[in-house]
């Protein structure tokens, strides 16, 4: 006994869509992610020669976005396009971070800003997928 069930080729194709919506609605998300965590983190860095905070930049999928002065100070290109990463390559960044003075931790402090609103603007662009 046997029974045949029709419509595989309607349902692999409604997956391609949702895939192709959902990969597109992905890097929608990252790169809105990744301007505001820029922005977020530029407000919060401290400012001598305007370098550090000019070079505050964010990468996803090969490319690197937001840096203003030199492409060495960009953060390192990210050849994947499932996360954004967030930062700078300037040397002298770190001893910024952790120097004992009120602007210390100004990167960590604005990444506990950053995580909630990425968790939203992700939750929305991948509801529209879902729609």
């Amino acid at each position: 006994m046997s029974y045949k069930i029709t419509g595989g080729k309607e349902i692999e194709k409604k997956l391609n869509e949702v895939k192709k919506t959902a990969s597109t609605q992905r890097e929608k998300a990252l790169n809105k992610i990744g301007q505001i965590a820029v922005g977020i983190i530029k407000r919060n860095t401290p400012v001598d020669s305007g370098r550090l905070r000019n070079s505050m930049s964010y990468s996803i999928g090969g490319k690197v976005f937001e840096y203003k002065e030199s492409a060495a100070d960009a953060v390192l290109k990210n050849k994947a396009n499932e996360h954004v990463i967030i930062g700078t390559n300037v040397e002298y960044a770190n001893k910024v971070e952790t120097m004992p003075s009120q602007v210390s931790g100004f990167f960590l402090r604005s990444v506990d800003a950053i995580q909630p609103m990425a968790d939203d603007i992700l939750e929305k662009y991948l509801k529209s997928v879902i729609k």
